[in-house]
């Protein structure tokens, strides 16, 4: 967009916030807690790239808050954020190695 590093910095930080505070909960009217929204999407990048379950992921977010989380709230989460198109999940790549070019 040609914009000043700082500019689109701030644009990044205030797409970020408007996804945690507002969009999650707006995308099919459940109220989320925007810690909660924010440990979720830290756990998810921390594990992108990997298998890692949904349990994997409730039990980061566990050990970054006090309160023990339903493992339907982190799948609601995720379904959530797959709505609003912040995250995909993707499959596996398969390179097919022994096909010949």
């Amino acid at each position: 967009m040609d914009l000043a590093d700082d500019v689109a910095l701030d644009q990044a930080f205030a797409y970020y916030d408007a996804v945690v505070q507002l969009d999650i909960s707006r995308v099919d009217g459940r109220l989320r807690n925007p810690e909660r929204v924010k440990l979720f999407m830290r756990s998810y990048a921390r594990n992108q790239g990997t298998q890692a379950a949904s349990e994997v992921i409730r039990r980061d977010m566990e050990a970054n808050d006090t309160a023990m989380l339903n493992p339907a709230t982190v799948c609601s989460y995720l379904q959530a954020l797959e709505r609003i198109f912040v995250v995909e999940e993707m499959k596996a790549w398969n390179p097919n190695l022994g096909q010949k070019l």
